[in-house]
């Protein structure tokens, strides 16, 4: 039987230290060999993939920015692709330019912010990539905006979407940030995307994750995972929860138990 492993990649595949373990790596290579997909599905978005490429060698597909692009790895193919719509994208962005919010756009290959911040820096440092800023929306191409990011005052903006029932989700992310995307996407909804391309059934799908925005992927799927290391409410919803951490290899544990794999 062949199957789709859905994997998160920070605080489930990867180590705190961002970098993956020999196991790991070895353990995903005789996963493929026996005829598995391997998707990596992750909150990174395409600019944060820039300084390790590494990682496309080692699955079959890369889902990315929660579920907004999937990227097919051996051919560098994007299979699909959603951009926020032009209207709640410009409401957001004057929403917070207006009250000084902390803005990140997300643009594919390129992304803008509102003001530089250490943090920004600190960002840019660590992805290779450094931002336009903007101070106006006439600045930004609204139709390649493809999520936002707020850090700082997250329930202002979830206050503004409910308010004007714009067409955006509010998904966290990492701590003290959120992200925003179209209504209809995320980690779970591009994952049953890539099932129906690849024939394989939602019960043959297996996911695994740590954060909130893993949670839809972990109750759909055929075998939902929570490493040691996950959140409690993240571990609740899981069918299986790992002994092991992302600090352990915790997918050797993992295909141990459902593939067999000593």
């Amino acid at each position: 039987m062949r199957r789709l492993l859905c994997l998160d990649m920070d605080g489930t595949l990867l180590r705190d230290d961002g970098g993956l373990g020999a196991a790991t790596t070895e353990v995903l290579r005789r996963i493929r060999e026996r005829g598995h997909v391997v998707s990596f599905v992750t909150g990174r978005g395409e600019i944060d993939m820039f300084r390790c490429q590494y990682l496309y060698r080692c699955a079959d597909y890369m889902l990315m920015g929660n579920g907004v692009k999937l990227l097919e790895t051996s051919s560098g193919r994007m299979l699909f692709r959603q951009t926020v719509p032009r209207e709640p994208a410009e409401k957001l962005m004057e929403f917070c330019l207006k009250r000084d919010l902390h803005l990140y756009v997300m643009m594919g290959p390129q992304y803008a912010v509102n003001k530089i911040t250490p943090g920004v820096r600190q960002y840019a440092e660590e992805i290779g990539v450094y931002p336009r800023l903007f101070s106006h929306v006439g600045e930004i191409d609204l139709e390649t905006v493809e999520s936002f990011m707020v850090s700082g005052d997250q329930e202002a903006v979830v206050r503004l979407v409910e308010e004007e029932a714009l067409p955006l989700l509010c998904v966290p992310s990492e701590p003290g940030c959120c992200d925003i995307l179209p209504v209809g996407v995320g980690k779970w909804q591009g994952v049953r995307k890539l099932s129906e391309m690849l024939r394989i059934p939602v019960s043959d799908v297996l996911a695994a994750g740590n954060y909130d925005n893993d949670i839809d992927m972990i109750r759909g799927a055929g075998v939902g995972v929570a490493v040691a290391n996950a959140l409690e409410h993240v571990r609740a919803a899981a069918d299986y929860v790992t002994a092991r951490t992302n600090n352990e290899d915790a997918l050797v544990e993992i295909a141990s138990v459902f593939l067999d794999l000593e």
